[in-house]
């Protein structure tokens, strides 16, 4: 089983009933992000994000970032790329490398537009209380997007992961 924000467990973590109350774009020079408090001590090996395309194609890249704040050092990535429109659906990807991170450490997943249209879901309840949506401009200065979070998960070697609300 997988472990769920909150502790609960599930047999698969991307089947979790949500309910997103809406969804946030990204734009080349408009980023998004996640921080989030890693559930166990081994390596995430794979990323999943609720998204909604309204482009045929469109592509983005996600990094996991060090320390729970978007300057840290870059630890891993994955590109996700489709070729249909994605209404609200849990999709994942595999980083390009395992990342290892610590038990109640604090990590960020930044998001970055490749290309087409694409919206992040999230939900305004603040379901996962280990970390915060959040949003920039500009790359440098990144801003909480208040009470809530961006619908995501993280799979990891080992027993545990992390889902909220896939």
């Amino acid at each position: 089983p997988l472990v769920i924000a909150g502790g609960s467990s599930v047999d698969d973590p991307w089947t979790v009933n949500a309910t997103p109350i809406g969804t946030a774009p990204i734009f080349p020079n408009f980023r998004r992000g996640q921080s989030f408090t890693a559930p166990s001590t081994g390596n995430i090996t794979a990323v999943a994000l609720r998204i909604q395309t309204s482009t045929s194609t469109a592509s983005f890249r996600v990094d996991v970032v060090d320390g729970g704040d978007f300057q840290g050092a870059t630890l891993g990535s994955t590109i996700f790329t489709f070729n249909a429109i994605v209404l609200q659906g849990p999709v994942v990807s595999e980083l390009d490398q395992p990342v290892a991170v610590t038990q109640g450490s604090s990590y960020f997943l930044r998001v970055t537009q490749l290309s087409g249209s694409i919206d992040l879901v999230w939900e305004p309840t603040d379901t996962y209380a280990g970390g915060q949506a959040y949003f920039s401009s500009d790359n440098t200065t990144w801003i909480a997007q208040g009470v809530g979070d961006f619908l995501f998960g993280l799979r990891m070697s080992g027993a545990d992961a992390l889902n909220v609300d896939l």
